[in-house]
């Protein structure tokens, strides 16, 4: 049985629809209304009024009517080749979509904050190469502060850093618990063993990044709760000085494994786990919610996911 079509849109409207380019199609096509009815399962005076639809729009007749069917106008000839070409661009804009999804490419802007970038800058790439050729990933580097700087002002497309869930209108997928360490040098830092009570923390100088950083916060936070003053003797906000104050014995500083960038086992530095409590934060890969990720964005996601996993089962971080 055929069905009825929808309603074709106000004659002064103005606007043709591509439904109502592939019946005209199909009519030329079949020659005739009852043929082309057939075709598309449409009644024939629904088909009718869409070309009169049609024809009220464009100011023009599309076909002349007479006993033995309908005979195309010079007007319908133009709007036929044009209609053709429109739905054979429609056709291939939808073979591009679904290209880019299979096949993604372009730029992607990643940013890493602090030394975990040293580890995990060359598997990115090389992963990025083998699994998407056709993704260029521009990496860049910074502190967490900063880099949450750069997600927020839409100046990278993804990023990885801590404290991600104290923020507005971004999304995080949580990639691993990295778990602080007190680090110095055998003769700076106080107690024995692989453990060390984060009270014993109040006793030594320490190297720290300022107070809007989120390790400085995780700190302070503890040491409020447990009625402690910490000796912060110096304030840095630059991992590579902190590393060369607590290589040199000037302070100790508390970190994760990964600020070392893998080169922990060269340096004359040890560390203790701290407990009681034991301190930790998530790093997250961050992007933003109001700016849609693009399909090779999309597509690093998962990637990025993937090779944090094998570095962190690795203990690279």
């Amino acid at each position: 049985m055929a069905r009825a079509a929808p309603p074709p849109p106000l004659a002064n409207g103005a606007r043709l629809t591509l439904r109502q380019l592939r019946y005209f199609i199909e009519i030329v096509k079949a020659g005739s209304l009852s043929g082309a009815s057939g075709r598309l399962g449409i009644a024939q005076p629904a088909l009718s009024q869409h070309i009169g639809a049609m024809e009220d729009a464009l100011g023009a007749r599309l076909f002349e009517r007479h006993a033995r069917g309908m005979k195309i106008t010079a007007e319908g000839q133009r709007l036929y080749g044009r209609a053709l070409s429109i739905l054979d661009q429609l056709g291939a804009l939808r073979e591009d979509v679904r290209d880019a999804a299979a096949n993604p490419r372009g730029r992607v802007r990643l940013a890493i904050a602090g030394a975990l970038s040293t580890v995990l800058a060359a598997p990115l790439l090389r992963a990025v190469s083998q699994r998407y050729p056709d993704i260029r990933l521009d990496l860049m580097e910074g502190l967490s502060q900063r880099v949450a700087e750069l997600i927020e002002s839409r100046t990278v497309d993804l990023a990885i850093f801590p404290g991600a869930a104290d923020m507005e209108g971004v999304a995080a997928r949580p990639l691993f618990t990295e778990k602080l360490h007190l680090f110095g040098t055998p003769g700076s830092l106080p107690g024995r063993g692989k453990t060390l009570r984060y009270a014993r923390i109040a006793d030594c100088a320490l190297v720290a990044p300022d107070r809007r950083h989120d390790l400085r916060k995780i700190l302070e936070r503890e040491a409020v709760a447990q009625g402690l003053r910490l000796d912060v003797r110096y304030e840095l906000n630059s991992a590579a000085m902190t590393v060369s104050l607590i290589r040199e014995g000037l302070a100790c500083a508390v970190l994760p494994r990964s600020a070392f960038g893998g080169m922990l086992a060269a340096m004359p530095v040890q560390s203790r786990l701290i407990v009681e409590p034991q301190l930790s934060r998530v790093q997250s890969l961050v992007w933003s919610q109001d700016r849609p990720l693009g399909s090779a964005a999309r597509a690093l996601v998962d990637l990025v996911a993937e090779v944090v996993e094998q570095a962190h089962a690795r203990q690279d971080i």
